[in-house]
């Protein structure tokens, strides 16, 4: 219904600034949050009122399918400046001052760590170093 009424539904913000994509995540309704990020590749620039992306939100639930999911539809938005975009949300802190990697390693999703450092195509546009840093090391020495 949402994706009917509208080709844009992650424009649809409510209080927090979550989108339906968010909101799909949060709740862990992986099939909807797979289907509004096919339906809107867009989906992956946007971000709440506390900074947090679509990886942020992944990591925060160990969603590993949504993670890989949005990290292989990355190759997919239209325009560079819309890839740029996503590609920051993936390695960008949010107000808590945490990435979407440090998070993965404070859950102990072993498996959303994995989907960050294994794709190919994510480590030619991203750094590792943007990853790999002093703040995740220590998150990952801290957690064991």
């Amino acid at each position: 219904m949402l994706i009917s009424e509208t080709s844009h539904a992650n424009t649809l913000l409510n209080i927090r600034g979550q989108t339906p994509l968010l909101c799909a995540i949060e709740s862990g309704s992986t099939s909807t949050a797979t289907l509004l990020m096919e339906q809107d590749h867009l989906s992956l620039t946007c971000k709440d009122n506390m900074g947090s992306s679509v990886f942020h939100y992944a990591t925060e639930q160990c969603n590993d399918i949504v993670l890989s999911r949005a990290i292989a539809l990355l190759k997919r938005l239209s325009s560079s400046a819309s890839r740029i975009t996503a590609l920051q949300r993936l390695i960008e802190r949010n107000a808590n001052g945490k990435t979407p990697f440090v998070i993965a390693i404070e859950k102990g999703s072993l498996k959303c760590v994995k989907y960050i450092l294994s794709s190919k195509w994510l480590h030619r546009s991203v750094g590792i170093e943007d990853f790999i840093n002093a703040d995740s090391i220590k998150t990952a020495i801290d957690k064991d």
